[in-house]
């Protein structure tokens, strides 16, 4: 190991001949997805995006010696990742053929700032908010971020639901069910709002419809303790999915 990759952190990405010779795959390790290269006996190990478009270079292919972007053709080192006859290029990382495997080395992570979604949400959790439903999306990755740092810190569990308004009509029924606020994430969109369409609103008056039926029964039965999974399945069709897998949360 050189002086200068002394300070990497090294993480295994391929196990020793798993990648054919002559081929190309995608690996995501840590924050960031890899194009692993194998080309005339050695290992290459470039960002996974095109400069050009952000095409996924680990699925493109090896052609006359060159990395072939599968969007729209351009060309790269494989193992360099250089553009022939261009000063750019893909960026590429450190790596090392060791006994077990091939491994890319990535300096340390910086220690996390503080930032106003982080604030944001120790305040909600704080208030006693523990229960949080709703999709990630460009708009929102920092507050998801935050979110993430919280649930591993054991403040808060997230459900991942795939519509703005399952994850509305999730908050309102987990209300419901247990007397205890919960918070809704959503992005840039109509079901962010309102329902986009007469349609939706009334599929929406049904399931609410469906929600006060749900948690009428489960006062009657004296059952505290009906799932996450249950619910979703008797009011909103199974629309929620939680970030460990459904069902792991009971109310």
């Amino acid at each position: 190991m050189t002086e200068k990759n002394k300070d990497l952190v090294w993480h295994k990405v391929l196990s020793k001949d798993e990648l054919p010779e002559g081929r190309v795959t995608s690996v995501s390790c840590e924050n960031r997805t890899l194009c692993m290269s194998r080309y005339k006996g050695k290992y290459g190990a470039l960002d996974n995006k095109c400069p050009q478009q952000g095409g996924p270079l680990g699925e493109g292919s090896i052609e006359n010696g060159l990395l072939r972007c599968p969007w729209h053709g351009w060309d790269y080192d494989p193992i360099t990742g250089k553009a022939p006859g261009f000063d750019d290029g893909v960026e590429t990382f450190p790596l090392e053929e060791r006994e077990d495997g091939i491994y890319f080395g990535l300096p340390q992570e910086a220690a996390h700032i503080n930032t106003v979604g982080d604030l944001m949400m120790e305040t909600m959790t704080n208030w006693g908010v523990k229960q949080v439903f709703g999709m990630v999306g460009h708009s929102n990755l920092g507050v998801a971020d935050a979110l993430r740092i919280q649930e591993e810190q054991g403040r808060l569990s997230y459900y991942g639901i795939r519509h703005e308004g399952a994850a509305a009509f999730a908050c309102s029924a987990y209300g419901k069910l247990t007397g205890k606020p919960a918070a809704c994430l959503a992005i840039a969109g109509p079901g962010a709002k309102r329902p986009s369409s007469i349609e939706e609103y009334h599929a929406a008056e049904r399931c609410i419809e469906r929600c006060d039926r749900f948690a009428s029964r489960r006062q009657t039965s004296g059952d505290r303790r009906r799932s996450w999974r249950a619910f979703s399945d008797e009011t909103c069709g199974g629309l929620g999915r939680t970030t460990q897998g459904a069902g792991h949360y009971n109310f």
